[in-house]
């Protein structure tokens, strides 16, 4: 398996949870990062991503199942939270946390090299549908009215809604479709390539500086986040599985590619998103934390059980 992609995400978490041990970084430096990361490099992935999806239709056509998967996951982890609040007794910005670390995956930066690495090369194009029109596009609706809605800032779906539309990646998202047409000079996208390149790290750097791996956050939070966690790597590609091959009679590299990208762990910008909305950002980091640990043993294992 490469490793290139996975020792980032490895060092970069360690890299937030030393710099906050050793006192490197205030109590609420992570909201710096936070900041930078929804207002720059995620924009500006969107942006480049988005814009070359939206040049080439082709690459939609038959798309609906690799793009349906995030939609349905994110459902699946309304249901979750709505079953298991009242038995763990979640206050609401739990809730939201677990909603968005659960609902949304790392499709991207740990699902594009997992994938890759398992299933080779030709399988990426499929991973891009699951991750830009998918997991992108429910993050930059869903999960913003999801955000909004569970740490109570709205109490109206137009309030909701306004966050969505004044959401930055969401604002990327719209001027790459609209400006499709138009072809931009290589110095622009280099220059946004050079800038979503810094996602990754920032981000991971971040939830490092929240994760907290002692025995009283996991005694504290350790129901939710087994919950979690069984439903993110292991319920819902098996449910996906048996939706899309058993239900459906889908065959091939397609429901392949899809079904081990809803196996990867939480989506790192969830985290993100959580804490900038007042969510339970330990909640959250320990869902991203453990999660992708985790799950460099369990998306294998799916891959090996195909």
């Amino acid at each position: 398996m490469e490793f290139s992609g996975l020792g980032l995400v490895i060092i970069c978490l360690i890299a937030g949870v030393l710099l906050r041990a050793w006192g490197r970084v205030g109590p609420d430096g992570h909201r710096a990062l936070n900041a930078f990361v929804l207002h720059l490099p995620l924009p500006a992935l969107v942006l480049l991503k988005m814009h070359a999806l939206a040049r080439t239709p082709s690459a939609l056509s038959g798309a609906w199942l690799p793009v349906s998967m995030a939609w349905l996951q994110f459902a699946l982890a309304l249901a979750l939270v709505r079953a298991v609040r009242g038995p763990l007794k979640l206050t609401r910005a739990a809730q939201g946390a677990l909603v968005l670390t659960a609902g949304l995956g790392n499709t991207a930066f740990i699902g594009y090299p997992l994938v890759e690495s398992l299933l080779g090369h030709s399988a990426l194009p499929t991973a891009v549908l699951v991750d830009q029109p998918g997991t992108f596009l429910v993050f930059a609706t869903l999960g913003v009215w999801a955000a909004a809605h569970f740490s109570g800032a709205s109490s109206s779906w137009r309030a909701s809604l306004k966050k969505v539309v004044a959401f930055p990646p969401f604002l990327a998202l719209v001027a790459a479709v609209v400006l499709a047409p138009v072809q931009w000079p290589g110095a622009f996208e280099r220059t946004l390539d050079r800038l979503a390149s810094a996602l990754v790290p920032v981000a991971l750097v971040s939830v490092g500086l929240q994760l907290r791996l002692q025995g009283a956050a996991l005694r504290r939070w350790g129901p939710a986040l087994g919950a979690g966690l069984l439903f993110k790597l292991a319920l819902v590609p098996a449910a996906l599985a048996g939706l899309y091959v058993l239900v459906l009679g889908q065959h091939g590299p397609t429901v392949q590619v899809t079904v081990l990208e809803s196996a990867m762990s939480p989506m790192v910008t969830a985290a993100v998103l959580a804490e900038d909305a007042g969510l339970d950002a330990e909640l959250a980091s320990l869902m991203v934390g453990v999660g992708t640990l985790v799950s460099l043993v369990t998306v294998p294992l799916w891959a090996a059980l195909w």
